[in-house]
């Protein structure tokens, strides 16, 4: 085989290997993508739901001093 031939063939197989890699990566993100975008969903429905925000509880006597206190 001459050497262009050889450097022909060299470069179609690292295309065809850099493609199938390209592949493989675009099949492990896919479902990464499909959960966030049922995360960010879920989050906007809970969102316009007011489930997060301004808390209706009111603490009768303050911070607890059990779990609120300065170390010094």
């Amino acid at each position: 085989m001459s050497i262009s031939l050889k450097s022909s063939l060299f470069i179609v197989s690292l295309l065809l290997f850099s493609s199938a890699i390209i592949e493989a990566r675009n099949a492990m993100v896919r479902p990464i993508k499909i959960a966030r975008e049922a995360f960010e969903a879920q989050f906007q429905k809970e969102l316009r739901g007011k489930k997060y925000g301004h808390a209706d509880r009111v603490s009768p006597g303050g911070p607890d001093p059990h779990h609120h206190f300065i170390q010094t």
